[in-house]
């Protein structure tokens, strides 16, 4: 007894003297870095580039820079700074117009007028990858926890993977709504709405060869981290034609403050974006960070993938596809009232 008494008091010893050499963390003579970060895609006429500093608690605002987009090697545009709505509003904006196309070399640089910091960021423009076919099905109207129809629609996405190369893909699902109803004045009014709702957990590819039930998920031993950013690569079906499968839903159960809401119409718009290496590991990390696994004070600061040089960030470059159908039309809506407490 008095054995393990002496082995407890030397393991809490030893844990103490170990709190108290901790090495700190020094920050004083770190310098601030410029970060460059935006999401280029080619069928935007308009795409932003943010610019900042790094720092130790919150990031640092630049106030004077200019950014150079090349493109094959050739100066495209100096992009125009945007200037900000509201005076307190320091980010730094810059809008790119220039045109990318599938192949283009890109390089964006970004200099401070101080001429203290210079990075830059090189990527070349994904093809995209057309979807072949795109199909629903209405499953079933069931119940939810606040006693509204929920619609679940499967939708199934065919396309067929570029061959002879490494390719990184997202998958986006977007529903647009048209709310019709009668206003208060008795006339007839429409409030539009755009989500991106869909449920991953089907589909072999974006659960990474691991597809679960919602029941699985429930009552799993250990939680699984959520592909919320849609992202995978082509390993499962390479240089093959593949048909993805995702859920996504509707509610009937509606409360607009300006009007009274009658019924729904809804369109689905599904996005195939093909994209940068950079980025498809960057959402996965924030896949990883954005889940009710990750622990901060357990994990410790998570080392966020970028691709900017000489700085820190991520410029990710996509093309895509997309095809809008529509999936619910004149779905009577049931009002939603507050509950008396009375």
């Amino acid at each position: 007894m008095k054995k393990h008494i002496v082995t407890l008091f030397l393991l809490l010893l030893l844990l103490l003297t170990a709190c108290e050499n901790d090495i700190p963390f020094r920050s004083e003579g770190i310098s601030p870095k410029l970060t460059m970060n935006g999401f280029i895609n080619t069928d935007s006429p308009t795409n932003i580039l943010y610019l900042n500093y790094t720092g130790k608690i919150n990031i640092g605002h630049v106030d004077d820079a200019t950014v150079e987009v090349y493109i094959n090697n050739e100066l495209n545009e100096t992009a125009e700074a945007i200037i900000p709505e509201y005076e307190y509003d320091k980010q730094k904006r810059f809008s790119l117009k220039s045109r990318f196309k599938p192949g283009d070399k890109v390089r964006i640089e970004a200099r401070t007028a101080d001429g203290k910091h210079h990075a830059w960021v090189e990527e070349t423009v994904p093809d995209k990858m057309d979807i072949l076919q795109l199909d629903t099905i209405n499953v079933t109207l069931s119940m939810n926890d606040m006693y509204s129809i929920l619609k679940r629609i499967f939708v199934f996405i065919t396309f067929k993977d570029r061959e002879n190369e490494k390719n990184h893909y997202r998958i986006v699902v977007e529903q647009h709504k048209a709310i019709k109803g009668v206003s208060y004045e008795g006339n007839d009014t429409i409030a539009y709405e755009t989500a991106r709702e869909f449920w991953p957990w089907n589909d072999l590819v974006l659960t990474e060869g691991q597809p679960a039930t919602p029941e699985e998920l429930d009552n799993g031993l250990f939680e699984r981290v959520e592909n919320k950013y849609g992202v995978f690569d082509d390993n499962m079906f390479q240089n093959k034609e593949y048909t993805m499968t995702v859920q996504t839903w509707f509610t009937n159960f509606y409360r607009h403050y300006s009007f009274i809401p009658k019924t729904l119409d809804a369109y689905l718009t599904v996005r195939l974006l093909s994209i940068t290496e950079a980025e498809y590991y960057y959402l996965r990390t924030l896949n990883h960070i954005d889940s009710d696994i990750y622990e901060n004070y357990l994990d410790g600061p998570p080392i966020i993938p970028g691709n900017v040089k000489n700085g820190v960030g991520i410029v990710g470059f996509s093309s895509e596809s997309a095809i809008t159908i529509p999936v619910i039309k004149d779905l009577k809506i049931d009002v939603y009232e507050e509950p008396s407490w009375d």
